[in-house]
């Protein structure tokens, strides 16, 4: 999409984020200048699909920025060390190496503010390809995030010919605090929930307060990892994350399954959390099933199982658009 040619990015990020209250459209693309640039624009469309904004900012280094976070009052550019290299790019090596000599650098910036105001923020090395979601709260700044120690995509851990087994990666789901009101370039840290990825909440609640997430996980009690999926092992579980509290309800699959990213529904019924519905691979049969539970009795199990007529590949990242929303 180019916004009839008036979008100047090159790329456009898997992750944008909608605005609940005002429709808006907030997205950005790393590479925006071309091959290995630190060029980052940061993009808004307004709720009638007309692009409004474009301002373009430099990153410390060129990350592979899979996502970013925006809250009502600010913008997170998070810049993690999984790096592009011009001439090793040039020279026929990988795109992307894992470069654990950088440091994790998070730029965050007023949302109606300008780039110059960007303030950067400092941390060890580590991957973060999904964030939950993100909120303000007086001068802190929450990024809640699925975090690694390295990343878990072994083609760019042997990009610096780093040997380490999936089964070794230590992971998290954690919130990372940001006080804007503080001088210096630290922030806190806080692990909130068990490990897991490719998380999903109400989009009522996009960049806003929020108290429950769902997102998949792998246990090893309930059976040795299945290949499936872009990193390998496929999750067997379901999680949903109460973040104040940190309560968990799990929902196990069978041994021989595993689940792909949950999406979830909204419910028209008061009080209601809604529904969420995902694709389980049944490896036995190498079939597939499209599952949907109640997201507050997750771990009570779908109460509709839909058959799907074909295999269907490993996916990642999709939504529900309801009819009033498409017409």
């Amino acid at each position: 999409m180019s916004y009839d040619g008036r979008l100047r990015s090159e790329t456009m990020t898997a992750h944008p984020r909608i605005d609940p209250e005002t429709g808006e459209l907030h997205f950005f693309g790393y590479e925006a200048g071309g091959l290995a640039t630190t060029d980052v624009a940061y993009c808004v469309a307004n709720k009638n699909g007309e692009l409004v904004r474009e301002d373009w900012l430099k990153m410390p280094y060129c990350a592979l920025m899979h996502d970013f976070a925006v809250t009502e009052e600010y913008v997170v550019f998070p810049c993690f060390p999984i790096t592009a290299n011009l001439e090793r790019i040039k020279g026929g090596g990988p795109h992307w190496a894992w470069d654990p000599s950088l440091e994790t650098r998070i730029g965050i910036m007023p949302r109606r503010g300008k780039v110059e105001q960007i303030r950067w923020f400092r941390g060890p090395a580590c991957s973060v390809f999904h964030i939950l979601n993100s909120f303000s709260e007086g001068s802190k700044v929450h990024m809640d995030v699925s975090v690694a120690d390295v990343p878990a995509f072994e083609f760019i851990r042997q990009a610096t010919h780093m040997n380490v087994p999936q089964y070794a990666i230590k992971s998290e789901v954690a919130r990372w605090t940001f006080d804007m009101s503080r001088p210096g370039d630290e922030f806190q840290r806080q692990t909130i929930g068990p490990p897991g990825d490719l998380p999903r909440v109400a989009a009522k609640y996009n960049t806003r307060k929020y108290d429950v997430a769902y997102y998949g996980s792998f246990n090893p009690e309930i059976g040795p990892p299945i290949l499936s999926g872009p990193v390998g092992a496929g999750f067997n579980a379901l999680i949903r994350l109460e973040v104040e509290s940190g309560r968990v309800k799990a929902l196990a699959m069978n041994p021989q399954w595993t689940v792909q990213e949950p999406v979830h529904i909204p419910s028209s019924k008061p009080g209601h959390e809604g529904y969420l519905a995902y694709v389980v691979d049944r490896h036995e049969l190498n079939v597939a099933e499209v599952h949907i539970a109640e997201a507050a009795n997750l771990d009570k199990g779908p109460f509709v199982q839909i058959k799907v007529p074909m295999r269907l590949r490993s996916a990642v990242h999709g939504t529900w658009v309801p009819d009033n929303e498409m017409s």
